[in-house]
């Protein structure tokens, strides 16, 4: 029987931390909306964002690359990019795990 994992949405996450903070819903959506946008703004400038215990989010870049379509042969090209990236602590893979 395979594991069966339940979905926490947005909107659940700031129902807990309202629930943990004893915050209203309101205030607990501030938080975690300014949270989450904070590292969005900060990925975006280009620095990196490491949370000590949870993990680091930073930018990187993905080379332009030439690929081929697998039913014409005909190549494709692909322009370079920034790309969001993050990395899991050991000590938040070692809770989980």
């Amino acid at each position: 029987m395979a594991n069966e994992t339940k979905q926490l949405t947005k909107k659940d996450l700031i129902v807990k931390v309202a629930e943990k903070c004893e915050i209203t819903k309101s205030e607990a959506e501030s938080v975690v909306q300014e949270f989450l946008q904070t590292i969005i703004d900060e990925v975006k400038e280009g620095n990196k964002i490491a949370i000590n215990g949870f993990g680091t989010f930073e930018r990187s870049y993905k080379d332009a690359a030439v690929y081929r379509n697998p039913k014409t042969g005909e190549p494709i090209h692909k322009d370079g990019k920034n790309i969001p990236k993050f990395k899991f602590s050991n000590a938040f893979k070692d809770s989980v795990l």
